[in-house]
């Protein structure tokens, strides 16, 4: 594929606007915009990223499944942040 959007800011080229937009939110957004794991305060950019990780890693899930959503939505502090 052409790698047809560069970042600005590091070069790195990408194929898509999308991917490029994904790019700059993760690695080059000010720390102000991220949001800690309210469980063990790593960073996150992505809201989605941030759900991803806390399914994962806290509430040990490979997969998004309607269990770990439902069990996810039940935490107070993660409404808060989203």
């Amino acid at each position: 594929p052409t790698h047809q959007y560069a970042c600005v800011e590091c070069g790195k080229r990408l194929t898509t606007r999308a991917a490029l937009t994904q790019h700059r939110a993760r690695a080059h957004a000010a720390d102000s915009r991220k949001q800690e794991c309210p469980h063990c305060q790593k960073s996150f950019v992505l809201p989605s990223e941030l759900k991803k990780h806390i399914q994962r890693v806290h509430l040990n899930t490979q997969k998004s499944t309607t269990t770990s959503l439902a069990r996810l939505d039940d935490l107070p502090e993660i409404e808060d942040i989203f």
